[in-house]
């Protein structure tokens, strides 16, 4: 019939087209080869991110570790300029905070010692007990029997006040500075008088004068016979200078000054220690000045020691013999003749020795390790 052959038919066996074939028929990558993909991305870039952080992580911390040090270093300088303010407001309790945050570096901040003295005399004056206006305490009044014993010898009138009004008792002040120079505690004494100076420059500034010079000059000339410390010495000649004329602390002064050079060279620079040392032994016909003529002749032999060294034989030869002529010594002849033999030999000679290394005729009164007097001369 003509209707059945215009209506579609079913084909008897369905072929599928070949845009719906499944897609895991394909070829490729399956999901276990994806996953273990992923997970190797995802581990690289964990690694990557833990690497840049550790890398910031260091800088950071170098940098941190900088910026800490100069942050120490600008609240030490801000502390330091703080404290003249402090002392000058009379803020004691500020001014012990700062030197206590300042005393835990080491090495010591220079600022402390510079405003100890100040801080010291603030102190003093902090602790000091303030009488009542209506009952005025006995301590608080200098007594003429106070003044007649501040000195051994009577003290020109001075036109500075005889009281204070800082608050303490500046007249015990000295009544202490003055018994302890008595018993010849003259750096405690040194130290008091420095505070009332500090309190009130003004204050019997002719006797506090005269006992700041008394104590100076009789500390250096103990350290300048014992020898203990000669710069300290010197520096404190020098600052009894300002009070008055030190006498024969000038000459103990000049030989320490050069006795001190001369420990700045000594086995460092031999020409310049010989020299220094000559000064004092031959010059100044001091050889038992702190042990001078057995340094100087250390320093010869060691110098001779050094020429033989470098071959120089004739300046060698001269050094041992300056050195035997402060001391015998039958090493030093074995060394000496040794390097005569060799030079005379003809043995090239390396330099020529420093004529300051020559030393003058042997001095008289020997070799010794003592202190000369104070004030002797050749």
């Amino acid at each position: 019939m003509l209707l059945d052959d215009t209506q579609p038919k079913r084909p008897s066996s369905f072929v599928t087209p070949p845009n719906m074939i499944d897609d895991e028929e394909e070829g490729g990558p399956g999901c276990l080869v994806w996953t273990i993909i992923g997970l190797f991305c995802l581990g690289l870039a964990l690694a990557t991110v833990f690497l840049a952080s550790f890398a910031g992580w260091s800088e950071g911390l170098r940098i941190g570790q900088g910026n800490a040090t100069a942050t120490v270093n600008a609240d030490i300088v801000v502390q330091c300029e703080r404290i003249p303010q402090d002392i000058a407001n009379a803020s004691m309790g500020l001014v012990q905070a700062r030197f206590d945050s300042l005393a835990q570096f080491t090495p010591v901040v220079p600022c402390i010692a510079t405003y100890a003295p100040s801080a010291t005399a603030l102190y003093l004056q902090s602790v000091a007990t303030e009488a009542p206006t209506s009952t005025p305490s006995p301590t608080l009044t200098l007594t003429p029997e106070v003044v007649t014993t501040v000195t051994e010898e009577a003290v020109p009138a001075s036109s500075t006040p005889a009281s204070s009004s800082s608050g303490f008792d500046l007249g015990a002040l000295l009544a202490e500075a003055q018994q302890a120079l008595t018993a010849g505690n003259n750096r405690i004494a040194i130290e008091t008088l420095d505070a009332i100076s500090a309190v009130d420059p003004q204050y019997q500034k002719g006797t506090v004068d005269q006992l700041l010079y008394q104590g100076l000059t009789t500390e250096a000339r103990r350290l300048y016979r014992t020898g203990t410390s000669l710069a300290e010495a010197v520096l404190l000649t020098n600052r009894a200078e300002q009070y008055g004329d030190v006498g024969e602390l000038n000459y103990e002064r000049y030989i320490a000054e050069i006795y001190l050079q001369a420990q700045i060279y000594l086995d460092t620079n031999y020409p310049k220690a010989i020299q220094q040392l000559s000064l004092i032994v031959y010059t100044q016909n001091l050889p038992n000045y702190l042990g001078s003529s057995s340094l100087l002749n250390q320093q010869f032999v060691k110098y001779g020691d050094l020429l033989v060294a470098s071959a120089d034989y004739c300046n060698a030869q001269r050094q041992y013999e300056s050195a035997l002529s402060l001391f015998a010594s039958g090493e030093v002849r074995g060394k000496a003749d040794d390097a005569t033999l060799k030079c005379q030999q003809g043995v090239p000679i390396v330099g020529t020795v420093d004529p300051n290394a020559t030393p003058a005729p042997t001095p008289e009164g020997g070799a010794g390790d003592g202190v000369s007097p104070i004030g002797v001369r050749p």
